[in-house]
């Protein structure tokens, strides 16, 4: 069982190692936690980045970014995030919003002029009121980024173009500030 201490005390005096040094002990740290798990072999993936006065000081993986397909995690492998990012997007838009660059009040096809004008606004959004579809379980938005549907998401490479592509094809499902979703 991996010990608070040890990961609290090294994450302390880890800034003062080599790089190889670093890259030892995150190793035993995470290897020592996933004991439990037997090995990596059928394990999803972990990644792991010491930094250190906004320096990288070593970036290490292990598992499999695809436990079906067997596909390895690197250092390249992307990440869906899905609602763990809500909160991320969420205070960056706070922030924006702060410093003056945006307004929450701004519609949607300000900030993405590739779609048709829409009543929606960064408010309706932020508070799940936009009324735009559920895209995630869409095949066809899978299948047109050459992606297979996997519990509702269709992969990593959903990207804003693709995003801009469906929405200008979609109508709303309900109009803004009618119904949460």
């Amino acid at each position: 069982k991996l010990s608070t201490a040890r990961s609290l005390s090294g994450c302390r005096t880890m800034s003062t190692l080599p790089a190889s040094k670093l890259t030892l002990e995150l190793d035993s740290i995470v290897r020592s936690a996933f004991s439990i798990c037997g090995d990596f072999s059928g394990t999803p993936g972990l990644a792991a980045m010491i930094i250190h006065k906004g320096e990288p000081l070593v970036q290490k993986c292990w598992g499999k970014a695809n436990v079906v397909h067997e596909t390895p995690l690197t250092e390249q492998s992307v990440f869906d995030l899905a609602s763990v990012s809500k909160h991320i997007t969420a205070v960056a838009i706070l922030v924006c919003k702060a410093r003056g660059l945006l307004s929450l009040e701004d519609f949607l096809h300000d900030h993405l002029p590739n779609i048709p004008e829409t009543p929606v606004t960064l408010h309706h959004l932020l508070g799940h009121i936009s009324g735009i579809p559920e895209y995630l379980d869409e095949p066809t938005m899978c299948a047109e980024l050459g992606e297979t549907p996997h519990f509702g998401w269709c992969g990593n490479s959903v990207i804003r173009d693709a995003l801009q592509d469906y929405l200008a094809e979609k109508d709303l499902v309900d109009q803004p500030a009618t119904k949460f979703e």
